[in-house]
């Protein structure tokens, strides 16, 4: 409640003060230039070269004169040079052997700028990000691009860091409970990054750059997302659109094959997926997706290949996708959310925590039953989609997915009432395809 009452006389004190503009939007320039910042008379400027708050940061300082906006890709890395100490609570993997790359990795420059005023109140943070493409940045400049940036501790603090093992970690391992017998990934361990929950988010600015073209920049909420991969050094993130950000949606045309039943484009999500994905992983990925996206009966999402920086650093090759709540399926196939129940590797995503023992309890049963009889196979075909199951494994099979059945399963249904005209409300269970790499 008391972060609560922050953040709304934070909103109340921005709404007061007009936040300082610049003299250049983000995106690609050929050569160096002077950044110009301009407030309303009565207020001064503070600006972030590293991606920290302007408003609280030590790196802080007074905005006078200009800017230099150049390609700084040649200076040490900084936020890549994190890399895996056992010893450390700033540790960016387990388990893993992962080293820091020894080479400076291309880097954007980021501009975060706040006005205040003669009462000590401060604007809204405004941030900006500039590839200078006199070298080698031009690359980036015919690529889908993506861009997080947050307060640094948010990612790499040893208290509240969500890319780090942490300090819980370090005092697990003092602990009595410690043990070595246990996936790096275990919420056992207490590693930062494991761990789950609206606690664990944190706000980042997310900008869209399509192929040269700013696209989309909002303040979203960011987690990190997945089983083992969170132990990796290249996480995945989930992004969470939320009106105490700014916006509810996140509004974009970069997934491009996404509709509805009824063919009508979506373009407008509560949460996406930003996946860490190794090459061939993810062009295995990919190409799966495009073989299987055409079956009607088998529900997938549309993913669209991307280059991650990260608080202006490059982080690598990642996959931006739909993530599976009750949004996806109520945007998708016209499902109130309210009658939504989703399940993913056994554990419900959305619905009743009941209905996912209910359909487990139901193949056990009917898996020693005679599915030769017509009444056996009937009642089999009232609860479940035969259409989508006969899909599901033939896509599997074909592709020759490894980390399947058993693992990245996923299935819904509707529990609701039957929509007349919509095949995809009669209540039984369909299901999902995912993570092929």
């Amino acid at each position: 409640s008391l972060i609560q009452e922050e953040e709304e006389s934070l909103i109340e004190e921005q709404a007061n003060v007009k936040p300082p503009s610049f003299s250049r939007v983000s995106g690609f320039y050929p050569v160096d230039f002077k950044l110009k910042l301009i407030s309303e008379e009565g207020t001064k400027i503070y600006y972030t070269l590293d991606s920290s708050d302007p408003r609280t940061s030590e790196s802080s300082q007074e905005f006078n004169d200009y800017i230099l906006i150049y390609d700084r890709s040649s200076e040490p890395n900084v936020y890549s040079a994190y890399e895996e100490d056992e010893e450390s609570p700033v540790s960016v993997s387990k388990n893993q052997r992962y080293k820091a790359p020894l080479f400076p990795v291309d880097k954007a420059m980021i501009v975060r700028a706040v006005a205040k005023n003669d009462e000590g109140q401060f604007s809204e943070v405004i941030t900006k990000i500039y590839f200078v493409t006199n070298y080698e940045l031009i690359k980036y400049q015919d690529l889908n691009l993506v861009s997080l940036v947050t307060e640094p501790d948010n990612l790499f603090s040893p208290e509240i860091g969500i890319y780090v093992t942490g300090n819980s970690y370090q005092e697990w391992k003092k602990s009595e409970n410690y043990t070595t017998n246990i996936r790096a990934w275990d919420p056992q361990t207490q590693c930062n990054f494991v761990k789950k929950g609206k606690e664990w988010e944190r706000e980042a600015v997310m900008t869209f750059i399509e192929k040269g073209e700013i696209t989309l920049q909002q303040n979203v909420g960011i987690r990190v997302k997945g089983a083992a991969t969170r132990s990796y050094a290249s996480k995945s993130f989930n992004v969470y659109a939320r009106e105490q950000y700014g916006k509810s949606k996140i509004k974009t045309n970069l997934l491009k094959r996404h509709y509805d039943i009824n063919g009508k484009k979506i373009n407008s999500y509560e949460t996406l997926a930003i996946r860490s994905v190794y090459d061939d992983s993810r062009i295995r990925d990919i190409l799966g997706r495009d073989i299987y996206y055409v079956r009607q009966d088998l529900t997938s999402s549309e993913m669209e290949p991307v280059v991650l920086f990260v608080n202006g650093e490059y982080w690598g090759f990642y996959l931006v996708q739909e993530n599976f709540k009750k949004d996806f399926i109520h945007e998708h196939y016209l499902i109130p959310k309210q009658g939504v129940a989703l399940a993913k590797i056994k554990e419900m995503e959305e619905g009743p925590e009941d209905e996912i023992t209910k359909l487990f309890d139901f193949c056990g049963e009917y898996a020693q039953k005679d599915v030769t009889n017509d009444k056996i196979y009937k009642e089999i075909t009232n609860y479940i989609d035969e259409d989508s199951l006969i899909e599901l494994y033939a896509s599997e099979i074909y592709i020759g997915n490894s980390d399947w059945p058993g693992n990245n399963d996923g299935e819904w249904r509707n529990l609701g009432e039957k929509i007349e005209g919509n095949k995809y409300s009669d209540g039984k269970w369909r299901f999902i395809i995912f993570d092929i790499d």
